[in-house]
């Protein structure tokens, strides 16, 4: 008999990967046979469209959006504090002035901010534009140093990648929830099939059904064993977190 899977706290992943190997086991054993195939089916057509749904999430255009405004302000980042290097140790007073005071910026909201993980330098690039549009002289130290191409990358760049991460977050919500919607159904339809074998190795026992439902077990046991993982993990961390809180006095 094929053992209860506990579908439902399966992450979407689990849930592909799941599907992924047992299915074809299912479809080679039972997939000709007319009495399964009414079964069997509705497994193959719902996880196709689930396939869909789950690589809708990722976005790959809107990603690929994000990492063309990130290579834009990275650009513009480096130029500019490099503009600001050779112009700090020119002999133009004017020029050398203007130069260690962008360089004095960078170190405000950090000379590396290119090399930060995305979120920390969106915000440090935030910073770093906010400081210079409230202070004019330092605008004037930038259009001093022939720095503008640069500033305007990073602005540009930074509105693309804002812009990116805002559309990929509003429409990775409705996806996700169409993904969900999708697995539920999903998971429903490998109960029936589920539930329909284990009535045949009950009532019509055969040793193709019964190594079939050896087999599937066997992934099973890997999955709950997850599942029973996390719940553990998730029971630890909440124990951790009840220590934590002060006691009354």
């Amino acid at each position: 008999m094929i053992d209860p899977i506990g579908f439902k706290k399966l992450s979407l992943d689990e849930k592909q990967n799941f599907t992924d190997e047992v299915f074809p086991m299912v479809k080679t054993a039972l997939g000709e046979s007319p009495t399964f195939k009414s079964y069997i089916e509705p497994v193959g057509t719902v996880y196709s469209r689930l396939k869909v749904a789950a690589k809708a999430i990722s976005h790959p255009e809107l990603t690929s959006d994000v990492n063309e405004g990130d290579d834009l302000r990275d650009g513009g980042t480096r130029s500019l504090k490099s503009a600001a290097d050779h112009s700090a140790n020119r002999t133009d007073p004017a020029w050398a002035t203007a130069g260690q005071r962008v360089l004095n910026l960078f170190k405000d909201f950090g000379e590396n901010m290119a090399d930060l993980s995305l979120a920390k330098e969106t915000t440090a690039i935030d910073n770093f534009l906010g400081a210079i549009d409230s202070n004019p002289e330092l605008k004037k130290d930038i259009t001093t140093i022939q720095g503008d191409i640069w500033l305007q990358d990073i602005r540009d760049g930074q509105q693309k990648v804002k812009s990116g991460i805002a559309k990929r977050d509003a429409s990775k919500k409705s996806e996700e929830a169409a993904a969900t919607d999708i697995a539920r159904e999903l998971g429903s339809n490998i109960d029936k099939l589920f539930r329909y074998i284990n009535m045949k190795i009950e009532f019509e026992p055969t040793p193709e059904l019964q190594a079939l439902s050896i087999e599937i077990n066997k992934v099973i046991a890997r999955y709950r064993k997850n599942v029973t993982l996390r719940a553990t993990l998730r029971e630890k961390a909440k124990k951790e977190k009840e220590k934590e809180k002060p006691k009354d006095k």
